[in-house]
């Protein structure tokens, strides 16, 4: 063991000088690289006056790895409406889904349709930033059927209707079948969606996602309550210096 260890301190030893430097020093071995993430798009919801609610978003990501290894994520935010449509909603970070831990907060946007505005609002610098916003109209649900470009093939199956925090809910599951070479696949790629639709609120009030190039998304809206949510929700909050965007 000693013989060994001398042996190893020997060839250290030996390396130049020189080398040590470089690797140490200016030279460096890769540039800056910004490294693999996965955006969770939230449940959509829209500047629509006439119809507040408040929720808190519950959001699972279910990661199955090679090898059997699944990794399961969750994080939380909130979805405020209130009666102008002013939209107020947040964008916090993962945590083990077995954590108590909060999810961090990093940045709160408040959508005004009546100033034209969004403000986005970063707890790191304590900065909003006030910019230019145009509502968009309300989405046109797409036709079934083969995609524009022949790569896709749509489906949508009526599931039923039923009753959440007492809003009636239309169920509903879409299939998408991407054909072999739509983007680079060698077979046909199947992505399905349930959605919970509460028209009352024009509000997806539950989604599952189920893509196998990505990890299963597991979306609900809980603590649910339409009654016209507190001011203070859209205020800019204190201590934080606002920023007009050009």
């Amino acid at each position: 063991m000693k013989a060994s260890a001398y042996l190893l301190l020997s060839t250290l030893v030996l390396i130049p000088a020189s080398r040590l430097a470089g690797q140490t020093g200016s030279e460096v071995s890769h540039a800056p690289d910004a490294g693999i993430s996965e955006h969770v798009h939230g449940i959509s919801a829209e500047a629509i006056p006439g119809a507040p609610f408040t929720a808190k978003e519950i959001v699972k990501i279910t990661t199955h790895l090679d090898g059997g290894a699944v990794v399961e994520q969750k994080y939380f935010a909130m979805i405020v409406r209130d009666s102008r449509g002013r939209v107020y909603r947040e964008t916090r970070g993962k945590v083990p889904f077995n954590s108590d831990r909060e999810p961090p907060l990093f940045n709160t946007f408040v959508s005004d349709p009546k100033a034209g505005t969004r403000t986005t609002c970063t707890g790191a610098t304590r900065t909003c930033v006030v910019a230019n916003w145009h509502p968009s109209l309300h989405p046109v649900e797409e036709q079934i059927g083969p995609s524009r470009d022949g790569m896709s093939y749509l489906t949508r199956e009526a599931m039923g209707r039923s009753t959440i925090d007492g809003l009636d809910v239309i169920d509903t599951q879409e299939t998408r079948t991407y054909i072999a070479g739509a983007f680079g696949n060698d077979r046909n790629v199947v992505v399905t969606k349930r959605y919970w639709y509460a028209p009352q609120l024009q509000v997806n009030l539950a989604v599952n996602r189920h893509d196998p190039r990505t990890a299963d998304q597991d979306l609900q809206l809980t603590e649910l309550s339409v009654a016209e949510p507190d001011p203070a929700w859209f205020a800019i909050p204190d201590g934080f210096r606002v920023v007009r965007e050009r």
